[in-house]
């Protein structure tokens, strides 16, 4: 994951996070995060009726910092994760002029500097997708449970496939509608198109983990960016119970 997603940084960083746009530059990448940030936090916070001002959050794949942005004008204190140091790096340049955000390198599946029941609001969106295995999404919705504290949210978008979907699509549909797969080799590995699961499986891993669990289907501000809607499943909900992991 790291050296893969270093190298899309290197190539062109904002391309490799919002793939619909070849060329980006700051203002409008940053005015992406912060549509979406409306779209997808904002309703969705509003919804539970929740205040941000006095809380912290912590953002897994934060990548360049585009939602990361975003997020520190509502929230008191940012964590923002990513697998890529290059990411990283331009992640701090980029917004430099924020005093409420940490960025950190991790190894993809942890958080090591943050205690346990430490964070009150965990977000994750347009990062699961990417993972490159169920133990790699596993792993991080483990930290999750641990690092929230007890009645506190999170929001995760993990990939979802059906039995049916997955017959609607042939390798030649795929290939017509998605040549990038092909022409990219970034865009073609296992860290880029990712892992998928049953609905039923992320209710079961989230509910063994002491996280309730409720799902919405929401569109993700593209209509007011690029004239398309994008809907997309997201589940959610509350650190019900301490699980055995924190314990030890």
């Amino acid at each position: 994951m790291k050296k893969e997603w270093n190298a899309r940084a290197l190539k062109n960083a904002y391309h490799y996070v919002s793939t619909f746009k070849k060329e980006w530059d700051d203002k409008s990448f940053y005015r992406w995060g912060e549509i979406q940030t409306q779209a997808v936090i904002d309703r969705f916070l509003k919804d539970q009726s929740y205040n941000p001002s006095d809380k912290t959050v912590l953002e897994i794949g934060c990548g360049a910092g585009r939602l990361t942005r975003a997020l520190a004008s509502r929230f008191k204190l940012v964590y923002g994760y990513d697998v890529s140091d290059q990411y990283i790096q331009i992640a701090k340049e980029k917004n430099n002029h924020l005093r409420n955000i940490i960025f950190k390198v991790n190894d993809g599946i942890s958080f090591p500097e943050i205690d346990n029941d430490y964070i009150d609001f965990v977000f994750s969106g347009w990062t699961m997708q990417h993972m490159p295995t169920k133990e790699v999404v596993i792993k991080n919705i483990e930290e999750i449970a641990r690092i929230l504290k007890i009645g506190a949210i999170y929001k995760i978008d993990p990939r979802i496939t059906t039995r049916s979907r997955i017959k609607e699509f042939s390798i030649s549909k795929i290939t017509k509608l998605f040549p990038f797969l092909v022409n990219d080799k970034l865009k073609s590995t296992q860290t880029f198109r990712g892992v998928t699961f049953s609905e039923k499986e992320i209710f079961d891993i989230l509910s063994s983990y002491g996280l309730s669990v409720n799902t919405l289907i929401e569109e993700d501000g593209s209509e007011s960016f690029y004239g398309k809607r994008v809907p997309k499943k997201w589940f959610y909900g509350k650190k019900i119970e301490k699980h055995a992991c924190e314990a030890i």
